[in-house]
């Protein structure tokens, strides 16, 4: 540039501003500000040239056109397509004027065309712009020339942007005969036809020729620094060497080598289980950007996320946390909230330079969907996502893959939003287009039918792209299922015609279309299916993989289910003999990682994140326990934290209220079987009293007719007839019966149970008549539902203990997936009445869950539930009743804090009557639990304080501040944040600020809140100029904290 800077001062001193000569080098200095990327600068003198050429020339003369050509150059690099295109346009005219049409000048401008429209998403023109291009080149050049393989990589990428992957194979087949034949093998272009050869394949979903293609040419990249297309620069060498008149008058510009830029050949190895080789390359990767960029970079975190990935497929976990907390750390910064506000700039760029309708616009729109999605805002994703349709259409048409994909996303939002009706209409319509597209055997059109299988069967999503191993079953009618499997069968003949039997793709509709006849009622078709997909699952990966012991705890899941005629508890004791498995876990340690990462990013403060792996773990332990398991109360509880983290205290409050609601429900049957250990050591008073508690609770969560009342009513007659109190007895008998004939209808186990009770109060009370009367419709019901078998458990256990081989292999033995196959196993042994054998599982399960979770669990609690059934079914009553107290225990504690949690919501939201009512539940429990003197108790305490306070009780307040201040100082001491908690006046709030400050220093938000609550002490007492000093310090804090937006 310094040379060419030279020759135009000189040029100018002697011939003047308007010369052809001061023309020729301003077009290489516009030249020389490309190649360094100065694009303004470069049109600027580009277009001192063109002035200069067109006042020499007129406007029909070829340097006009190179003119024209390379402002159209400076466009495209500027983004500005439209103008790249008007240029490129009068640049073809002057050249096709000059020279006709089959010259070497025209195929450029062809070619340049055809990049514009590319990059406008209108790959029809491009095409056609392309196959101008090549038919000039092959006939200037022949068939073995580097542009008439660039041709046939251009047109390769047209295809590939229409979604025609068959066509783009062809294509870059062709581009890649012509390099190897021009340049040898080891090449930068060859290396770029193997890379686009490999995406097509991936497209065509043919996995391993695309590892095979992208192998190659990771090869030849090792040996090349320059790996992407650069732009043609002929001219700055000679520039350099003084040669000015020879330096080059005009550019072309070509498609970039990549069309997609990401890590495909560490998804090809993903996609075939080849875990150990798909890590060795992700270290590769890493290696190089971490030389490049230093440790905190995007790329560097993406390499470390792909090994924890790599790791975790592995069952390395160790490992695969190092790696996911890097990623983690480096990844802080670029979260879901700074991705939109970079793509509201880029959307806010594009249409300053596009307006509205433009493909670039459209991308922006389905960008800020996404990020909207990640933030859980589906309205704002729907909005963003209709907006990029309705450009799309405009620019494509009905009929193109970019409006397919709209289609999509809008059928994942109206999901979301619980709109089944729409998502349907949408995935409908981007099947259409698809088929349309591809015709019917196609991965994509696989795809489609695989996504309306999930629609149709399932009422609730988390995943925006769709997960292909599923399913469990939903409520629903029987001809949705019918669908499901419609859709299922058809995307299962597309894949075996794409990938054949042997494919992990195929192996995933097996399962589906097992999860299908399941919910149908068809557990051999099931069985039949699910031992498919084992059978190719385990011919892949091996024995000792998680799909494969996911398989085998599906068939173990069939096998109980299969002709059981145990659906609900018997009249004594419900759970000896229950069918149900208590964890089935398809995919636990999916929702493990799931939860484990919600846990992570809340207590990192990263609220977005956490709420997104929260909801995803919520989505799959519903999918397997159903509403009311204490996994999905933990999840939903999860939730309401991550809501108040973000401020969002409307949407705390509600999944905390699902979450007591589910407590109060496992609390009620804790009651429940401690009222059957009583009865079973002969404590009536006891467990009567048990049984009132169960029977208040679940009246109050679920109103008089439901089945779980009606147990209640059950179990108190069956107290009170022991007791010889035949009338009382009789009075539950008939309540409970009313229920259950009204749920369930006459020919039911539990109806026949409650007319066999009612036969022993009549006879109690002497009525033989009427005893004898219930007791024959009791036998008839029950000869009626008699003939069925039971279910198959010894076929069960013996899939569950391959599951459970398996897991130890992969995990050790302590792990919760193991403690899972342990307690399955429990559940087996229990079927076959083996309650020895099921203790001893039991007791494995508790001990893992122990040492993982330690005491206070919900899935402790699980266990210590499990051992009181089989000591109860042992007859070891005294030991039942020791392990359901422990379960009890447990269950009160996390109850308990529930009711704190949703005091917490209310106060966010300034309910402080409701707040107070909580926070006294959550105190009256934890006083009975721990007694006056514990944290817990301290903190209800402090939290109704601040209730008081609130409603303008400041005696009651300063009560309940003593209190807790006494407490804490009774366990801590005086120098411990918890005694700083304690806000009942201006003194307290000062030594609680200073203590604060020691701890943390000047920018936490326990300052903040000492700040705020001094404000309020000096508000007061009427010192507003202090208040005023500590009112302003507490919004500075947490700002720097929280950032502008926040509740606070």
């Amino acid at each position: 540039m310094e040379y060419h800077e030279k020759a135009l001062h000189i040029r100018i001193k002697i011939y003047g501003e308007k010369h052809a000569r001061v023309a020729i080098c301003y077009n290489n200095l516009g030249n020389d500000h490309l190649g360094l990327r100065q694009h303004d600068q470069a049109k600027k003198d580009h277009e001192k040239a063109l002035v200069i050429w067109k006042s020499i020339y007129g406007e029909q003369h070829a340097d006009v056109a190179t003119g024209y050509n390379n402002l159209g150059i400076d466009h495209y690099r500027l983004g500005q397509y439209d103008q790249a295109k008007e240029y490129h346009e009068k640049a073809l005219y002057i050249w096709k004027m000059r020279y006709g049409e089959e010259h070497v000048d025209v195929a450029t401008s062809y070619n340049n065309l055809g990049i514009d429209h590319y990059r406008l998403g209108q790959y029809n023109q491009a095409q056609e712009y392309h196959e101008k291009a090549l038919y000039i080149r092959k006939k200037i050049y022949g068939d073995e020339h580097a542009d008439v393989a660039t041709s046939y990589n251009t047109l390769g990428n047209d295809h590939f942007g229409l979604g025609k992957y068959d066509q783009a194979q062809e294509y870059h087949e062709k581009a890649l005969v012509s390099w190897k034949s021009i340049y040898g093998e080891e090449h930068a272009n060859v290396a770029t036809s193997y890379n686009n050869l490999g995406l097509d394949h991936y497209r065509l979903g043919q996995y391993d020729k695309a590892q095979e293609y992208h192998k190659k040419a990771l090869d030849i990249h090792k040996t090349h620094s320059d790996v992407a297309t650069s732009y043609n620069k002929l001219g700055i060498d000679h520039g350099v060497l003084g040669q000015y008149d020879q330096g080059q008058e005009y550019l072309f510009i070509d498609v970039p080598a990549y069309i997609i830029e990401d890590n495909e050949n560490c998804s090809m190895l993903s996609c075939l289980g080849q875990y150990d080789q798909a890590k060795e390359y992700d270290e590769k990767a890493l290696y190089i950007p971490k030389k490049i960029h230093g440790e905190e970079h995007a790329d560097v975190a993406a390499s470390y996320n792909n090994l924890g990935v790599d790791h975790r497929h592995l069952g390395q976990y160790d490992q695969a946390k190092e790696y996911d907390e890097k990623a983690l750390y480096i990844g802080k910064r670029f979260t879901y909230d700074q991705a939109k506000e970079y793509d509201e700039k880029a959307l806010y760029i594009r249409k300053k330079i596009h307006g509205e309708e433009h493909a670039d616009v459209a991308a922006s729109y389905n960008n800020l969907g996404v990020d909207h999605h990640h933030l859980g805002q589906y309205d704002q994703a729907k909005e963003y996502d209709e907006k990029a349709l309705y450009i799309r259409k405009k620019i494509h048409g009905e009929e193109h893959a970019d409006v397919a994909a709209s289609y999509n996303n809008l059928g994942v939002d109206h999901r979301h939003l619980g709109q089944y009706d729409q998502a349907k209409e949408y995935d409908e319509k981007a099947l259409y287009i698809r088929k349309k597209i591809h015709g019917e055997e196609h991965a994509d059109v696989a795809a489609s039918y695989n996504n309306l299988g999930l629609i149709i069967i399932t009422l609730d999503s988390t995943i925006k792209q769709k997960n292909t191993t599923r399913r469990h079953c939903t409520s629903g009618k029987r001809f949705t299922y019918d669908q499901a499997k419609e859709y299922d069968e058809k995307a299962l003949y597309i894949r075996k015609k794409i990938h054949g039997e042997e494919h992990s793709d195929v192996a995933a509709s097996y399962n589906n279309l097992g999860g299908d006849h399941r919910c149908l009622g068809q557990y051999d078709q099931a069985t039949e299916y699910d031992e498919k997909a084992l059978y190719i699952r385990k011919k892949i990966h091996g024995e000792e993989h998680s799909d494969v012991a996911a398989s085998y705890n599906n068939l173990g899941l069939i096998i109980v289910v299969l002709n059981s005629t145990i659906k609900q508890k018997n009249t004594t004791r419900r759970h000896c003999t229950s069918g149900k498995r208590f964890t089935v876990r398809n995919m636990l340690m999916l929702v493990t990682s799931y939860n484990n990462l919600g846990v992570d990013h809340r207590q990192l403060g990263q609220y977005d994140q956490a709420k997104e792996y929260d909801e995803k773990a919520l989505y799959i332990r519903k999918k397997i326990h159903g509403e009311e398991h204490a996994d999905v109360a933990a999840s939903y509880n999860n939730l309401g934290g991550d809501h108040r983290g973000l401020g969002q205290y409307d949407q705390a409050k509600e999944y905390d209220e699902k979450a007591l609601y589910i407590r109060k429900k496992i609390y009620a049957a804790s009651y429940n079987n401690l009222g059957d250990d009583h009865r079973g050591l002969g404590q009536y008073d006891q467990a009567k009293e048990y049984d009132e508690k169960a029977l208040y609770i679940r009246k109050k969560i679920y109103g008089e007719e439901h089945a779980d009342v009606a147990a209640s009513y059950n179990n108190l007659g069956l107290i009170i007839v022991v007791l010889g109190q035949y009338d009382q007895a009789k009075e539950y008998d008939e309540k409970a019966l009313y229920i259950r004939k009204k749920i369930h209808g006459e020919e039911h186990a539990d109806v026949a149970a409650s007319y066999n009770n009612l036969g022993v109060d009549h006879r109690g009370l002497g009525q033989y008549d009427q005893a004898k009367e219930y007791d024959e419709k009791a036998l008839y019901i029950r000869k009626k539902i008699h003939g069925e078998e039971h279910a198959d458990y010894d076929q069960a256990k013996e899939y569950d203990e391959k599951a459970l081989y398996i897991w130890k292999k992969i995990h050790g033995e302590e792990h919760a997936d193991v403690a899972a196959s342990y307690n399955n196993l429990g559940v087996d042994h229990r079927g076959l009445g083996q309650y020895d054998q099921a203790k001893e599982y039991d007791e494995k399960a508790l001990y893992i869950r122990k040492k993982i979770h330690g005491e206070e669990h919900a899935d402790v609690a699980a266990s210590y539930n499990n051992l009181g059934v089989d000591h109860h079914c042992l007859g070891q009553y005294d030991q039942a009743k020791e392990y359901d107290e422990k379960a009890l225990y447990i269950r009160k504690k996390i109850h308990a804090a529930s009711y704190n949690n949703l005091g917490v919501d209310h106060r966010c939201l300034g309910q402080y009557d409701q707040a107070t009512e909580y926070d006294e539940k959550a105190l009256y429990i934890r006083k009975k639990i721990h007694g006056e003197e514990h944290a817990d108790v301290a903190a209800s305490y402090n939290n109704l304080g601040v209730d008081h306070r609130h409603l303008g009780q400041y005696d009651q307040a300063q009560e309940y501040d003593e209190k807790a201040l006494y407490i804490r100082k009774k366990i801590y001491g005086e120098e411990h944040s918890d005694v700083a908690a304690i806000r009942s006046s201006k003194e307290y709030d000062e030594k609680a600020l200073h203590i604060r400050k020691k701890i943390y220093g000047e920018e936490h938000a326990d300052v903040a809140t000492s700040y705020n609550n001094l404000g309020v002490d000096h508000h007061r007492l009427g010192q507003y100029n202090q208040a005023q000093e500590y009112d302003k310090k507490a919004p500075v804090i947490w700002k720097k904290i929280y950032g502008e937006e926040h509740a606070l």
